[in-house]
């Protein structure tokens, strides 16, 4: 089966939307991180300085705004920006606007891709263009970073589409340079920021829910690669990153034991921001539990249990339902 990137038409309604909808960014100016991450980070305001975006030297001493994390992407984006547009705001706001604008081109492909009528793509596309939550990522300049994770991660998934759906006619060497060209854009996401590790558990429910022609082997063959993957940038920021570090309270603000108490709480708090964005603002700083408690750790744990289970049950009436919620 063939997969088009683009349907023109519905794309060209999509992109009208969003820039309906967030033309207004162009207008504001910086605003918080965006002093040091943009305004006074003078690294990208030379092009020369790009390889060393990549090294490890920069992120453990130098970059002023997400110590502990490794950003490549975000930062290549901005030195490429400041020196074709200038230090401008509007320059990074239209920047965020038009991977938004992309983003949500894709994911109308997505959509499609994975089998929705071209109306329910096109209607899932719009859930996601209009919901409020995203208004911090779109308005925020710095915050091109979870746009560009999220992208890379759309066009991966869509490349493994490509490479899962081709028929044995296709010739296999263009199948595995589909793959390796998946593989590529999900280190792209990883680079971008490190919320691009969910990928392997969606990629996980997607193929139990959609691919239950293959049998286990099939699909841990195809989930491995992205695991791998993923562990590697684990292992490269955890072995060689924080360790050449010098003592900052920012990278770590618990120990690892008492950071994952905080996870259940983390998680329900942004379910319940998706199903229920209000109120909204820039700072969500949890108080974490430092034992087990049952506000913080058992009874957002035991929400997150019975939530799992119920999609279990809507799994065997609705796959399509099932993924998309638990996405």
């Amino acid at each position: 089966m063939k997969l088009a990137l683009f349907q023109p038409k519905p794309a060209f309604y999509v992109a009208i939307g969003v820039i309906a909808l967030y033309s207004i960014c162009l207008t504001f100016g910086f605003f918080w991180d965006d002093s040091v991450i943009i305004v006074k980070n003078a690294v990208i305001k030379n092009i020369q300085y790009i390889p060393d975006f990549f090294s490890l030297r920069y992120w453990q001493f130098f970059d002023p705004g997400s110590p502990g994390h490794y950003r490549p992407m975000r930062l290549l984006g901005f030195s490429m920006l400041h020196a074709l547009f200038g230090p401008e705001p509007i320059v990074y706001h239209a920047w965020n606007l038009f991977l938004y604008c992309i983003l949500s081109i894709f994911l109308l492909r997505f959509g499609t891709a994975i089998g929705l009528s071209p109306m329910a793509s096109l209607a899932a596309t719009v859930l996601f263009v209009v919901h409020p939550l995203h208004v911090e990522v779109v308005a925020w300049a710095k915050n091109s970073s979870e746009l560009l994770a999220t992208l890379f991660i759309i066009l991966s998934w869509i490349y493994l589409l490509k490479y899962m759906n081709a028929d044995l006619k296709v010739d296999q060497t263009k199948k595995r340079i589909f793959l390796m060209i998946s593989l590529l854009l999900y280190s792209f996401s990883l680079m971008s920021k490190e919320i691009g590790v969910v990928f392997p558990v969606l990629l996980s429910v997607f193929i139990v829910l959609y691919k239950s022609e293959l049998n286990l082997t099939e699909k841990i063959r195809i989930v491995l690669p992205y695991v791998l993957v993923s562990l590697c940038m684990v292992f490269f920021i955890l072995l060689f990153l924080h360790p050449g570090m010098p003592g900052n309270p920012m990278v770590k603000q618990f120990p690892l034991e008492k950071s994952i108490l905080l996870v259940p709480l983390t998680i329900t708090v942004y379910i319940k921001l998706l199903c229920f964005p209000y109120p909204l603002n820039i700072d969500r700083s949890l108080d974490g539990p430092f034992s087990l408690d049952l506000m913080n750790f058992f009874i957002p744990l035991a929400f997150l249990v019975t939530l799992t289970i119920f999609h279990l049950f809507l799994a065997k009436k609705n796959k399509t339902l099932t993924f998309f919620s638990s996405g």
